[in-house]
Order: C-alpha cells, then sequence, then structure tokens
C-alpha cells in the first residue's frame, strides 16, 4: 500500500536520454519476447474464441477540425500456442507512437482480463488487433471487457459501446470528449454507450462547452449509463453476469484489530512527546505550522530561507491525535491508526524544520552533506528491514500476496531516496534543503511506520495453508512477469508523448518520477533466503510500478502539439470530484473483492484493513483531510483490490493440486 506519484516530492530531473528510450524500447521487446504473450488457461474449449469490441474515438483533422468515430478492435482467445508473440496488428496506423500507446493499453486490459478471471497467465494468449487509427487508453475499458468475454468464450453485444480508461483495481476511468465519442456512436447505429460514472457532465471539445451527456444521448437515440467497474460494464455488454453475489465477510482478525491499537498508541505518545518538546518554537497554542525561519531583514540571514516550506493550512498535530484517540474509543483502531501515523508524521516533519531554523547560519554546503549522510543511513536500514522482511517464513497463501504489498511500502521508500539524492546535487537554497529533508523523512517513517506494521500482521494472515509452495511461486512469478510487461509498456508510452518537455508541471513531475522505477524488476542488492522471499520482493517492486505507471498512463495532460491542445481521452487525476468518484469505484469494488474472498473460505483481513484504512482518507474521515491525502486513501484502494485479486487466483492452483 503506497502513495501515489502525485504527492511524491517534485524532483528536478534531467530529460532522459534518447539512448534510455532506447534501453526502455529494448526491454519490452525483450519482455514481450519472454512472455510471448498474456496467456490464460482455455482448457474447457477445443476452439479459440473471437470478439470484435467497437472504441470510441475523437481527435483533430489536419484542417483543426473536431472528429470522431468507431474503430472496431479484434481479441481472440488463443489456446496452447505459447510461443506466438502479442499480436497488435498496426497496419494502417498513421500517428506517431501508435506502437508504444497500443502496446500499452492492450497490456493493461490484458493484465486487467487475467486478474480478474484469475486464471493461470502460462498456457494459452490473447491476440489484439485493428486496422485504424485510434488514439490513447480510453478504449482500455471496453478492451478488458472484450479480452474477459473472449476468456469466458461469451459474446459481445453489437448495439452497445463504451468508453473509458481502465484503472489498477479494475475501476472504470474518466475520459475526454464524450459529447464527441456519443455523437460517433449514434452515427455508427449504436442504441447504448458506457461512460465512466461522474462524467455525467462532460466537455464537448467541438464547443468547449459542458454537456449533460444523458440528455444529449437521449436527444441522438443513445442510451447513456454510468458504470463504476468493469464487472459492472461486463454484465451490460454481455447480458452475463461477472460476479455472484456473496454473504458477508467475517471481521478483521483480532490479532491484528489489537496490533493497530497498540501502535495507534505509541504513534499518539511519539506525536505528543514532538509537540512538547518543540512547544517554545511552536507557540502557546500548537498550531501545527511549520516554525518561522524567517527573521529581520536587519538579520544576517540567507535571502532564500524566507522562501521556507509551511503547512499552515494542514490540520494541527493536536487535531489530529484527538482523531485518533476518539477513534481508540469508538473502538475503531483503523482510522485510528490512520490518524495517529499522520499526527506522528507531522510533528516530525516540524522537528525537521525546527532543526533547520536552529541551523539557519550553518553553510548551505554543510548542511546538504548532512542530508546526505542520512539519506546513506537510511537506505541501508531500509535494505536491512526488506530484507528481514522479505524472509518471513511464509506458510499460507494470504501471507504470500500480503508479504508482496507490505515490501513495496519499503521500494517506494528507497525510491524516495534516489529522488532526495539526485535533488540533493542541485541545491541553491535553505527552503530548498528543508523541502528535501521533509521528504526525506517521510520517506524513512514510511517504511518504519508502515511497513513495520505490515510485516507484524503477516503473523495473524491465513487460514488455508500452502500445499504446494513451489507451484504457487511459479504461478505468482508468472503473474509478476505480467505486471512487469504492462508497467513497462506504460511508462514507455508515457515517455512517447514527450512529458519531459510538457507545459504542465503537474506532468513533468509525474514522469520524473516515475523515471526512478525505469527497471522490470525489483533491484537485486542482495541475497535473499527462502523459498517465497524472492517472488515477493519481485511482487512488491511489480505492484508498485504497475500501479504508479497505470495512473500516469490514465490520468495525463500534456500539450500534444504547437497549439497547445490537450491529446484526446486524457485527464488528470488531480481534480478533487474526479478523486472522490474514482473513491467510490475503489471502495465499491474492494467490499465486494473482499466478500469474494470470504466466500472462497481465505482470510480477507489484510484486504479489508488497507481498504478500509483507504477509505478513512480517501473520504475526508481525518480533520482537514487535504486533496493529496484523499488521492493516497485512492491508491491503498487500488493495491488492496490488486492484492486481493492475487489471491484468488494464487488460491486456484492450491485448489486443484
Amino acid at each position: 500500500m503506497v502513495p501515489p506519484l502525485a504527492s511524491r516530492m517534485m524532483a528536478s530531473r534531467k530529460t532522459i536520454s534518447h539512448k534510455r528510450l532506447i534501453q526502455w524500447a529494448a526491454v519490452a521487446v525483450v519482455a514481450a519476447l519472454l512472455l510471448g504473450v498474456v496467456t490464460f488457461e482455455l482448457s474447457k474449449r477445443k476452439s479459440n474464441h473471437r470478439v470484435t469490441v467497437q472504441a470510441l474515438w475523437y481527435g483533430t483533422s489536419s484542417e483543426g477540425q473536431i472528429v470522431s468515430g468507431v474503430t472496431p478492435v479484434e481479441i481472440t482467445a488463443v489456446a496452447d500456442d505459447p510461443d506466438s508473440p502479442l499480436a497488435v496488428d498496426l497496419r494502417g496506423l498513421q500517428a506517431e507512437g501508435a506502437g508504444p500507446m497500443w502496446t500499452a493499453a492492450t497490456s493493461v486490459a490484458a493484465v486487467q482480463a487475467v486478474l480478474e478471471s484469475g486464471i493461470d497467465p502460462r498456457i494459452g494468449q490473447l491476440q489484439y488487433s485493428l486496422n485504424e487509427e485510434i488514439d490513447g487508453p480510453s478504449a482500455g475499458a471496453l478492451m478488458t471487457v472484450g479480452s474477459l468475454a473472449a476468456i469466458a468464450g461469451v459474446a459481445i453485444s453489437d448495439s452497445i459501446t463504451m468508453t473509458g480508461t481502465v484503472l489498477p483495481d479494475g475501476s472504470v476511468g474518466a475520459v475526454a470528449g464524450i459529447p464527441a465519442k456519443i455523437r460517433a456512436a449514434a452515427e455508427a447505429g449504436f442504441t447504448q454507450v458506457l461512460i465512466p460514472i461522474g462524467s455525467e457532465v462532460s466537455m464537448d471539445p467541438s464547443t468547449k462547452l459542458a454537456v449533460d451527456t444523458i440528455n444529449q444521448g437521449k436527444s441522438l437515440g443513445v442510451t447513456v449509463t454510468p458504470v463504476r467497474s468493469i464487472p459492472e460494464a461486463y454484465s451490460i455488454l454481455t447480458g452475463t453476469a461477472l460476479e455472484k453475489s456473496v454473504a458477508a465477510p467475517r471481521p478483521i482478525d483480532s490479532g491484528i484489530l489489537q496490533l493497530l491499537r497498540t501502535r495507534s498508541e505509541g504513534l499518539i505518545l511519539a506525536a505528543q512527546a514532538i509537540q512538547d518538546s518543540l512547544q517554545p518554537e511552536l507557540g502557546s497554542e500548537s498550531s501545527g505550522s511549520e516554525p518561522d525561519t524567517t527573521t529581520p531583514a536587519t538579520a544576517a540571514e540567507p535571502p532564500a530561507l524566507e522562501e521556507s516550506p509551511s503547512v499552515a493550512d494542514s490540520p494541527s498535530v493536536g487535531e489530529l491525535i484527538e482523531t485518533a484517540e476518539t477513534a481508540l474509543a469508538q473502538k475503531d483502531p483503523v482510522l485510528a491508526f490512520a490518524a495517529a501515523a499522520e499526527a506522528s508524521l507531522a510533528a516530525r516533519r516540524q522537528t525537521v524544520s525546527a532543526t533547520f531554523a536552529a541551523q539557519r547560519y550553518t553553510p548551505l554546503v554543510e548542511l546538504t552533506a548532512q542530508v546526505a549522510l542520512e539519506a546513506e543511513e537510511s537506505r541501508a536500514l531500509i535494505n536491512a528491514e526488506i530484507r528481514r522482511t522479505a524472509e518471513f517464513p511464509v506458510t499460507k497463501i494470504a501471507q504470500l500476496t500480503a508479504l508482496g504489498a507490505t515490501l513495496a511500502w519499503g521500494d517506494f521508500a528507497l525510491s524516495s531516496i534516489d529522488i532526495v539524492q539526485d535533488r540533493l546535487k542541485a541545491v541553491d537554497t535553505f527552503a530548498e534543503l528543508i523541502e528535501i529533508a521533509q521528504f526525506l523523512e517521510v520517506a524513512q517513517f514510511e517504511a518504519e511506520t508502515y511497513m513495520t506494521a505490515d510485516a507484524e500482521a503477516l503473523q495473524y494472515l491465513g487460514i488455508r495453508q500452502m500445499s504446494d509452495t513451489k507451484a504457487t511461486v511459479g504461478l505468482l512469478n508468472a503473474y509478476v512477469d505480467l505486471l512487469n510487461y504492462a508497467a513497462t509498456s506504460n511508462r514507455i508510452y508515457a515517455e512517447s508523448l514527450g512529458l519531459d518537455n510538457s507545459s504542465s508541471s503537474y506532468l513533468t513531475d509525474l514522469i520524473s518520477e516515475s523515471a526512478s522505477q525505469a527497471t522490470i524488476d525489483a533491484p537485486e542488492t542482495f541475497k535473499l533466503r527462502g523459498p517465497t522471499a524472492q517472488v515477493s520482493r519481485r511482487l512488491g517492486w511489480a505492484m508498485l510500478s504497475f500501479v504508479e505507471t497505470t495512473q500516469l498512463v490514465n490520468n495525463l495532460t500534456a500539450p500534444a502539439s504547437a497549439t497547445g491542445d490537450d491529446p484526446p481521452n486524457l485527464l488528470p487525476i488531480k481534480d478533487p470530484e474526479q478523486v472522490q468518484s474514482e473513491a467510490e469505484a475503489a471502495d465499491q469494488i474492494a467490499k465486494g473483492q473482499v466478500r469474494k474472498i470470504h466466500a472462497a473460505g481465505l482470510d480477507p483481513s489484510a484486504i479489508q484493513w488497507h481498504s478500509q484504512w483507504g477509505a478513512d482518507l480517501a473520504f475526508g474521515h481525518l480533520p482537514q483531510t487535504s486533496d493529496e491525502q484523499k488521492l493516497h486513501g485512492v491508491v491503498f484502494q487500488w493495491f488492496a483490490v490488486l492484492q486481493s485479486r492475487l489471491l484468488v487466483a494464487l488460491d486456484g492452483i492450491e485448489v486443484k493440486n
């Protein structure tokens, strides 16, 4: 469970070189050849099954006019042909970057279909083909539904189509240009169009005016239906339910709840102790704002210090402590842990500012060296904790998937330290150095608090023992390969859009931070012992890369040309209303997954804890919850769902054995 790219410190990185791009492209090709294709189990059918989905698109013609249309995409489920490459027919495509675009779109759609189906990804394949130009990831949800239909051998309605991206949890993400796409669907004879929920009002690219898409559809004879998730879209497009109604799950394991209570109490005490020690600097009211690091104009103070960041608008440590204590009294340890952790982190960030304020006359170069040394020491400590955690003696299936999610915290912290060390090479002001030091503090805190809490919870997870560890590890490695393949494809696609030169600082920062994870596998810094240690480390890195790069690709806004127009079908995730819509979808999907796990006789405790933690943040259950914290919550939910699907898939092979 890790924060999203959007929460990362804005790293000042150089433009990625052409050589690096070539290296990434080579990685993608090798991954495709090694992986061959997205594979699956078709043992119950003797023949292949093909479906055709009708993808909606819009764009700008060479004359500057808005155009839209429908492009057929064939998806074929092929059995017992592991040597054939992923088939993406690019004939007729003229758009620059179409290769990376479609590699990303099809790889994510296929991975989502495999995860949703819970099938073995090693003995079959999915093939995609098209012969017309289409832009971006906005057909991702439709292709995911089509892939599921091909796997199941069911037909897609020829009177219904849809638009929407597919997010890491299988929810349907926002896209642009919906009014233009509805017009194209009507002209093509479709009677129903599925759109992402929350898109009932969308800007018409032709008029630049907001349009009520439901009413627009009625005027054109098209029923416009908002949907939240892939299962919901699948049931409409195929007339077949993807999920069955199951009973409510059992409560979170009592051992985990007690763990959260104990840790919350410790975090509250730590935050209060810091507040008490900083009271003279913070003032008698303990407002929670950063200590004042400015000085009178007559003082011999470096001018840059006046730019020091402040968190005056954030909730005070005292408010967060009060929320945590109230949650404990109301027997809600999940909310208590979320609030207590935020309180402790806020207090520690205040300590960083206070420390720098006390050293304001120390030369900048000397302070920079101190932060650099701390970063190196933190890296060593986090690596040691990753190794200790990875070697946890896994005996149950639920522990295996939870261990991968646990290790993602450590790898996220390590990539954050990479960013810190990169920025330390070009520090110009005291304010910038304080920001870097606070970011380092966040990385340290998340590794030592969140990763260790998840690691401690492992002992309480699991009902069903692994009957065949070797077979389970083999299957999990196949899923890791798929996740890495999709992450690499996403990264290459984002890079192909030239985001390094984007006028949007938001996007430039996202792609810069994504570059810190430009790998298809976990870094091998040490030898891990135990039959599940290495695959768990690989899984943690793969989950992190897949979630972050899928978020990146599905939520872009960048100039498409010299005119400054945005590329079609892409929207930013930073829109608070959109984040809220995605949080609601993620919450619904996560609850469904918990019920599914419970019905299978597995332990959903880890998924329950993480999804509830994410919901508490996403729905603003903390005082003055920031937009950034809400986005954190959505991504926590994404990780919970991804972990849950892997758990169900791994259980399938155990049951067979």
